[in-house]
């Protein structure tokens, strides 16, 4: 029964921002690009940067879709090596929570402070200017 609770509180703190899509194996991230099996999938759009923040995030797939996950700003936004997650912190923000954004699945979650240091454990490419050291 705890299972299912769980369950139900994670999916109704998801947001859908754009469909699924295919063709997601053997990916990474260069600077600000997804790439998988050697196409283009996504370029992240940081407008503004400033020293640890932009002042909007944005991707652009391949066929055009453009999806803004910040239209007001985001604060230390990072993309996983791998290019499976996008996460930053809203600057209205004041809690703890992160958010994550999958590329490929088009779902947006918050995510607490370990999973984040999980994530970049994995590798990250800071996607603010004062951030690429």
């Amino acid at each position: 029964m705890r299972r299912v609770m769980l369950a139900i509180v994670l999916c109704a703190c998801a947001q859908h921002l754009t469909h699924a899509r295919k063709g997601w194996g053997s990916c990474a991230a260069g600077g600000a690009t997804i790439v998988c099996g050697g196409k283009q999938m996504v370029q992240v759009e940081c407008g503004s940067p400033a020293s640890d923040s932009c002042g909007s995030l944005s991707l652009v797939y391949s066929g055009g879709e453009r999806i803004v996950l910040a239209a007001h700003g985001a604060r230390r936004p990072e993309l996983a090596s791998d290019g499976s997650r996008i996460w930053f912190r809203d600057p209205a923000s004041h809690t703890d929570l992160w958010e994550v954004f999958d590329p490929r699945s088009g779902v947006m979650q918050e995510e607490d402070s370990y999973e984040i240091a999980v994530l970049r454990n994995s590798g990250a490419v800071p996607l603010w200017t004062g951030g690429a050291k």
